[in-house]
């Protein structure tokens, strides 16, 4: 899946240079796509400058080639800034996935899925809606649902550039140097780790059991985090006093703003990294020294980063408007 700055979703399969499928989903550049597997087949969803939340289902007409279908939105008022990071989450006891969505503003917002062909909102939504219907069919709204916003809090004081869900807890970053877990049926943190330095975005180790966080850092460097009390520090550094008993290691590569991290789905020792000088770099957490493989995975500004399943390979897009597949054990 990729999310473009023309408002475009496209379905691709690894490796194929033509999309599956695509559909033009937002008037604004699109800055965070997520996909969840349910019962009903997968879902998309997908974010932007333009504020709002689409989702999107991935359908087969019978034939080879899939299609996406738009069938929701979000309501416009609940980000009043650039949706930056998203995550699908399920919360335990619970039979279907919500979505997590954080902003430009700090806010962090916690959405409800409406089904598919089950209307959702408030009375309000659904004269929006209506009135869509009316005057929006040349945009491709009129069948669209209104989602409904469980639940949202200001979880930091800057821009929120990632978030992260093992199962149990969600993880944030921002710009604020800060790292944060949280609970979510309550809405509160359950722990803050204060940086000197800048988080672009995060990732977790897959089975995550204890509280390793790696963050990509403006300064081009990723870190790894502790988020225990009394976590050992592998390294040391001129961080805040405090801090630094957070802190496990310092992964240097990158000469410039490191844009995007990912962690290996089948391991806990692998972990790739980007950066705006279009630099991939693919770790091997035993050995810190420097990357195992070092890749260009754009020409100009690598943005975003995905492992295929079962680590197959990895996916980079960068500002080039080019998504590179690389293949594990490819030349």
């Amino acid at each position: 899946l990729a999310g473009t700055y023309d408002g475009i979703v496209r379905y691709h399969r690894p490796g194929d240079a033509a999309a599956l499928a695509s559909v033009r989903q937002h008037q604004d550049a699109i800055k965070t796509v997520s996909a969840v597997e349910t019962r009903n087949g997968l879902i998309v969803a997908s974010a932007g400058q333009d504020r709002v939340v689409k989702l999107s289902a991935i359908e087969s007409s019978g034939g080879d080639r899939p299609q996406l279908a738009p069938y929701a939105r979000s309501n416009d008022a609940v980000h009043e800034n650039s949706i930056e990071c998203s995550t699908f989450v399920t919360l335990p006891g619970a039979e279907k996935p919500q979505l997590v969505t954080g902003d430009w503003d700090g806010k962090i917002c916690l959405w409800d899925l409406p089904a598919r062909g089950e209307a959702g909102g408030d009375d309000g939504a659904a004269k929006v809606t209506k009135k869509r219907r009316r005057a929006g069919e040349a945009a491709g709204q009129a069948d669209e649902r209104v989602m409904v916003g469980a639940q949202d809090w200001k979880a930091h004081a800057q821009c929120v550039s990632g978030v992260a869900w093992d199962g149990s807890v969600l993880y944030s970053s921002s710009y604020d140097h800060s790292i944060k877990a949280w609970d979510l049926e309550k809405g509160n943190p359950v722990s803050t780790v204060n940086t000197t330095r800048v988080a672009t975005g995060i990732c977790i180790p897959p089975q995550q059991g204890g509280s390793s966080i790696a963050m990509a850092c403006a300064d081009g460097r990723v870190r790894l985090w502790d988020l225990r009390a009394g976590g050992v520090a592998l390294e040391s550094e001129p961080e805040k006093q405090g801090v630094s008993s957070f802190l496990k290691a310092t992964l240097r590569f990158h000469k410039q703003w490191c844009s995007a991290v990912a962690w290996d789905p089948t391991s806990q020792y692998g972990l790739a990294s980007a950066c705006h000088a279009g630099r991939l770099g693919v770790w091997d957490l035993r050995s810190l020294g420097s990357p195992v493989h070092a890749l260009r995975g754009s020409e100009e500004k690598a943005l975003a980063l995905a492992w295929l399943s079962n680590a197959a390979g990895i996916v980079c897009g960068g500002s080039d408007a080019r998504v590179r597949v690389f293949r594990a054990g490819a030349e």
